[in-house]
């Protein structure tokens, strides 16, 4: 038994290295192996709620919405797993944009400080898009107050400061590129917001979005140079950066890919322009 419960837990320490990899799919595979032997074997409940806890992760991250509440509603009947799955299930609100329900599930994030400031960060992500910055900025200060391992407090640029960054960014295209701008509005705004053009299906976590007709697709038949949109979400980009220059960093890439996205170009066409 000790021979299944050792092949089980590394399973689950490859999914968990997966994820933070970034590889999605070897995450998923190896939870659902473990959760397999799990359910076939032994079904030692503490490791079926992390089995499970991880397949809800992949659920959210491939928008599977229904399965990863049926996920998480199974981790939950575990007590040591309920904090978490709260936190997830809050997470997962958040992205349907169901901020109500989202601010609910985080309700149950109670238990060692790693939670509590998760959910705090959480909380600040909330009064971010709900347009509350002051009460925002106080949630991200008191979750990198309980855990500075693994939260910070967003680095903060004036709508000024970075519409001026932006506009030395512009400076520095090739001439065609600045040229093929000429019919583009670039917006500097804090967050998405589903009742804008975007729609409610657009992630609330979102860097940067491109509106418009590609120009390989524009012709005579749609109006031949459509206005085309580029909004840069400041705030959503503030949140990932530890220091002032990777904000600008940040910054820099999320107009370049947006950009990319009005002349029809992915990031290898990026990459091979020097754009990148």
């Amino acid at each position: 038994m000790s021979g299944e419960r050792d092949r089980i837990e590394s399973l689950l320490d490859r999914a968990a290295e997966a994820r933070d990899e970034g590889d999605d799919a070897r995450a998923e595979e190896a939870a659902r192996e473990a959760l397999d032997l799990i359910e076939r074997g032994s079904g030692d409940a503490s490791l079926r709620a992390e089995a499970l806890l991880l397949l809800a992760e992949a659920a959210i991250d491939a928008r599977r919405d229904e399965e990863a509440f049926a996920r998480l509603d199974e981790a939950a009947e575990t007590p040591e797993a309920r904090a978490e799955a709260a936190l997830l299930r809050a997470r997962l609100h958040l992205l349907r944009w169901e901020l109500p329900e989202a601010e609910a599930a985080l309700g149950g994030c109670v238990g060692d400080p790693e939670i509590r400031a998760a959910a705090l960060y959480e909380r600040a992500i909330l009064a971010d898009l709900a347009g509350d910055v002051e009460r925002a900025d106080a949630l991200y200060a008191e979750a990198a107050r309980l855990d500075p391992e693994s939260f910070r407090e967003p680095v903060r640029m004036s709508d000024d400061e970075a519409r001026e960054f932006l506009e030395e960014v512009l400076e520095t295209l090739p001439e065609t590129v600045r040229e093929a701008l000429d019919n583009v509005v670039i917006e500097i705004v804090p967050a998405p917001d589903p009742a804008s053009d975007a729609g409610p299906d657009t992630d609330p976590l979102l860097l940067g979005l491109y509106e418009g007709v590609p120009r390989p697709q524009q012709s005579v038949a749609n109006g031949g140079t459509l206005p085309g949109r580029i909004r840069i979400f400041k705030r959503n980009i503030e949140r990932m950066a530890a220091f002032t220059d990777r904000l600008r960093e940040e910054l820099r890439l999320t107009l370049l890919h947006e950009i990319g996205h009005h002349l029809g170009w992915d990031e290898e066409d990026l990459a091979q322009r020097g754009l990148e």
